[in-house]
């Protein structure tokens, strides 16, 4: 199949493709639909038996102990995204199906969520499906069954690698029960300006060839609607964009949704030259291409630090964090980052008001938890009220704790800072000539890890 047979997946356009390799830096065959602005890469699309042999064998290596870390952040996001809709399967012995299940750490969450329920998924990788069922007694397979009606189909971080999705995302709608639901979750471009939770930018990875449907958040809806799937839920911060969906096929007729081709080539131009001086270490003028980009602003303070130190901090609360703020409101990375500045200038508690919001974002996030009990040690630290001082440990303590429990990744470390508070706070029935006293400790220990700076 050439090009120019070549179907969009969004707006159903045959043949109307223009090359965009120019926005990138190595040549890719990525091309723009003319008519909607999708974006994907038809070359790779048209061999789909070579790209399920990709997904076979080379896509990734066996699951580690890192594939665990990063699996069980996740958790924490179906976790508060999906309660409400768990809690109402509970009792009704319901199908749930996963898209690309890995090796099956979310199917096992929710058969421990929903003991009754039927669990059921599918993954192309051979030593994923092989950990799914050693690790949990899951069996996946390559593909689903379409006989079958389900109460939760689920796909985290799939669509996006799927040719034809469209065609999928149907697929789905019809093998829903009367009241099943959709959830779904997929990389969006075209807002803010990151590597979709790998740290740094990178322009190559930001359009990797992995990554075939290429949409901004109005054309995955787009593919939603024209499959007959209505939105009933959104987030978009947790894991880029979510959404809870059940069958509608009155959605079907709505207008259809699609974006300015023109502008879309104006938005490429824009993101590879801010990428540019990124690279460059041009991060002002690269914020003048593309403002909302997190990394770029901590790397425009990160520079000047040392030079506006002295300006003071209102100086660089307007000049840098406020604007990096407006410009990057969901960023729970920046949030950390500026929190971070608020401790070093002893601002505790706007600090804190930072890093709750950054949980909010990403629940459960250990950097932002491990930054509130770094923020609370530091309290702790310069208050020179004795109560106060154990108070301000005793919530670092609580923090670890939660974290410990929390995050298998940060078990070791918040165990550590745990003991370390711990020290700092003395024992109900110690007295005034009872050596060690947890008081004496804190005094003692001035330049101990708990103290933070």
């Amino acid at each position: 199949m050439s090009i120019e047979n070549f179907r969009c997946s969004v707006c159903d356009t045959v043949g109307k493709w223009k090359n965009v390799d120019e926005f990138r830096y190595k040549p890719s065959e990525m091309f723009m639909c003319e008519i909607c602005a999708f974006i994907t890469y038809p070359t790779i699309q048209q061999k789909s038996e070579d790209l399920t042999e990709f997904y076979r064998a080379e896509y990734r290596e066996a699951p580690s102990v890192n594939n665990l870390f990063s699996g069980e952040r996740k958790l924490h996001y179906h976790a508060e995204f999906l309660t409400e809709t768990l809690e109402a399967l509970k009792g009704k012995k319901p199908k749930v199906l996963e898209i690309g299940s890995a090796f099956g750490m979310f199917l096992r969450w929710v058969r421990q969520a929903v003991p009754d329920a039927e669990v059921f998924g599918t993954e192309l990788t051979l030593s994923f499906r092989r950990n799914a069922w050693w690790l949990y007694q899951i069996r996946l397979d390559e593909t689903p069954d379409w006989g079958k009606k389900y109460d939760l189909i689920c796909s985290y971080k799939v669509a996006e690698h799927i040719p034809n999705i469209d065609k999928d995302l149907r697929q789905y709608a019809l093998s829903l029960t009367e009241n099943g639901k959709l959830y779904i979750s997929v990389p969006t471009w075209f807002g803010s300006m990151t590597n979709f939770g790998v740290s740094g930018f990178s322009l190559e990875y930001y359009y990797h060839k992995n990554h075939i449907n290429v949409w901004s958040k109005n054309l995955f809806e787009e593919c939603l609607r024209k499959s007959g799937l209505k939105i009933i839920k959104h987030n978009d911060t947790f894991y880029d964009d979510t959404y809870l969906c059940v069958r509608d096929d009155s959605v079907m007729s709505l207008p259809k949704l699609k974006d300015d081709p023109e502008l879309r080539l104006v938005e490429l131009d824009k993101i590879k030259k801010a990428a540019s001086l990124y690279d460059l270490g041009e991060y002002e003028q690269s914020l003048s291409f593309w403002p909302d980009f997190p990394d770029a602003h901590i790397n425009k303070y990160e520079r000047a630090r040392g030079k506006i130190h002295s300006q003071g901090f209102t100086e660089i609360k307007d000049k840098y964090l406020d604007p990096a703020l407006k410009l990057c409101s969901k960023s729970s990375a920046l949030l950390n980052f500026i929190s971070d500045i608020y401790m070093r200038y002893e601002k505790f508690d706007e600090a804190l008001k930072y890093l709750e919001k950054s949980v909010s974002f990403k629940p459960n996030d250990p950097s932002a938890l491990t930054a509130i009990g770094h923020c609370y040690r530091q309290m702790s630290a310069k208050t020179s009220d004795p109560k106060m001082k154990v108070k301000f440990s005793e919530e670092a303590r609580a923090v670890m704790i939660y974290l410990e429990k929390t995050s298998k990744q940060c078990s070791p470390d918040a165990f550590t800072w745990m003991m370390q508070d711990n020290a700092q706070m003395p024992m109900p029935f110690e007295t005034k000539e009872n050596e060690p006293k947890g008081l004496a400790l804190i005094e003692k220990n001035e330049n101990s890890p708990g103290n933070t700076k």
